[in-house]
């Protein structure tokens, strides 16, 4: 099998249509009439598991579930594309969502650990310390301690087009955080 120009504009389209789609998605769970996706990500990851005043941890914990809710679009995603196009956009679909969806929970993992946690669910802790020290992992990790404090900024977890793009975005970071983010680094310093 060969890619064709043509593939890759799939490819590169893809990316961008499961960006948005994410985007909306994410938005969609932090609206109360949202009802049980709202109760599941808004209310347990944001306000029970990871408040501001426990934003980062030395264990991950998502006791609530929060965390499945996202598989769920992906899921349907991918069965969508083999059903209404081809086992090679499925493909292409998949390797998207590789290395989108992936990466951005191993971040999304990491942005709530301490630099020195204990432990990881989704990699080895090796792994976690060395993702804290990869260039643009604390204005990540800052975007989404702004998206904690602030409910409706920063949906992305490792691209932030779409808040751009829809007015969502922000690098204000209120004095309030910016004095727990201090505590923070004073706390991974230790």
């Amino acid at each position: 099998m060969y890619i064709l120009l043509s593939d890759i504009f799939v490819i590169i389209f893809q990316y961008y249509i499961i960006n948005f789609a994410y985007y909306w998605y994410h938005w969609v769970l932090h609206q109360p009439w949202s009802g049980i996706l709202y109760e599941k990500h808004y209310i347990c990851h944001h306000k029970k598991d990871y408040p501001l005043k426990e934003l980062r941890k030395f264990e991950y914990t998502e006791k609530n579930g929060g965390d499945i809710i996202f598989g769920i679009p992906i899921s349907i995603f991918l069965f969508l594309f083999y059903y209404y196009f081809s086992f090679r956009y499925f493909i292409y679909s998949f390797l998207n969502f590789i290395f989108i969806a992936i990466p951005g929970e191993i971040l999304h993992t990491s942005y709530h650990l301490h630099d020195n946690a204990i432990s990881h669910p989704n990699i080895p802790i090796y792994l976690h310390r060395y993702i804290t020290k990869l260039p643009h992992y604390n204005y990540l990790r800052n975007m989404h301690d702004l998206h904690h404090a602030k409910k409706n900024t920063n949906f992305g977890f490792i691209d932030f087009q779409m808040d751009k793009l829809f007015g969502t975005y922000t690098e204000d970071i209120p004095k309030y955080l910016k004095s727990h983010q201090d505590n923070l680094e004073q706390i991974n310093n230790n």
